[in-house]
């Protein structure tokens, strides 16, 4: 009988990760310079008593900027609930318009695809703030808009866009779906373009309809790949600034005030609600943050997303 010994197989050996190191440190040092740095900074800042006239001597309060949060009452739990509606508004049509354009652009036989994708991706590249001011100037202005020109036409009471609570509400939402359709557009349709044709063809054979391929086979199928867009556009959305403030300014009287508006007041002294109080500002950015982050991981549960390790 051959007694026959085997060798252990020989462990390759592993390349030293230090190599990789000089490669990312160019991007390491701007993540925590741009990203990291101010997000300690600013939680450094809620604990100290740091505004205009204190900038060279200030002192620890602790908790005293957190309590004043607490303090505010109904007026800034009143901008959040505006805030998370306005998101939720917003990114339920970003989505809903982006995947029907998607669609529709993903039909056999359309002419001129790339004319028209070319186009409703225009307002995607415009940079928003000139997209937000055209709106402004042009489109909602109460004696010459677009709007209002159209609206005489048909011999209608012109709308007060920018003076009426109600209406700068929805201007804000208009302009701000008119901006964030194109992103949610492209999304939908990389993810349209990567489902087989052939379950299609196999659900045509079995009889389905149009209706029933968009509701059992695109929408089930998207929807994993677009995940991850909705969460960033739930963020966006939330901290979108340009959008408010050079719109309506927070305006008529508060009515379109979003939290990041209201922090902008409270830091920079524009309006009546603060002197530069930099250390409030920074408080209240500490508890939006956990507010967003609890309403992203909640987000994550409930599509069932796993939080990336």
């Amino acid at each position: 009988m051959l007694n026959v010994t085997q060798n252990p197989p020989q462990k390759t050996p592993r390349k030293s990760s230090w190599a990789a190191f000089p490669f990312m440190a160019p991007a390491t040092v701007m993540l925590i310079a741009l990203t990291f740095f101010p997000i300690a900074y600013g939680i450094w800042m809620a604990f100290y008593n740091i505004s205009l006239a204190t900038l060279t001597s200030y002192e620890f309060v602790g908790l005293k900027n957190f309590r004043e949060f607490i303090d505010t009452g109904s007026d800034f739990y009143r901008i959040v609930v505006r805030t998370i509606g306005w998101t939720f508004i917003n990114v339920l049509l970003h989505v809903l318009v982006g995947i029907g354009l998607a669609l529709l652009l993903q039909r056999p036989g359309l002419k001129f695809r790339k004319l028209f994708k070319a186009l409703l991706i225009l307002p995607w590249a415009v940079p928003s703030y000139i997209t937000v001011l055209a709106w402004k100037n042009l489109i909602f202005n109460y004696d010459f808009g677009y709007f209002n020109t159209f609206l005489k036409v048909l011999h209608i009471a012109p709308v007060s866009w920018l003076q009426d609570p109600s209406a700068a509400y929805w201007a804000t939402v208009i302009v701000n779906v008119w901006l964030g359709v194109p992103y949610m557009m492209m999304v939908a349709s990389g993810a349209l373009q990567s489902i087989p044709r052939e379950m299609y063809e196999s659900a045509e054979i079995d009889g389905a309809s149009t209706l029933q391929q968009i509701t059992r086979i695109s929408i089930p199928m998207m929807w994993p790949m677009m995940a991850p867009s909705v969460i960033l556009g739930l963020i966006w959305t939330f901290n979108n600034f340009n959008a408010v403030y050079l719109l309506t300014g927070g305006g008529p009287y508060g009515s379109t005030d979003l939290v990041v508006t209201y922090l902008y007041r409270i830091a920079f002294g524009a309006g009546s609600t603060s002197n530069f109080d930099y250390s409030l500002a920074a408080a209240f950015s500490v508890v939006v943050f956990l507010m967003l982050l609890l309403l992203v991981l909640f987000y994550m549960r409930v599509t069932k997303e796993q939080v990336p390790e």
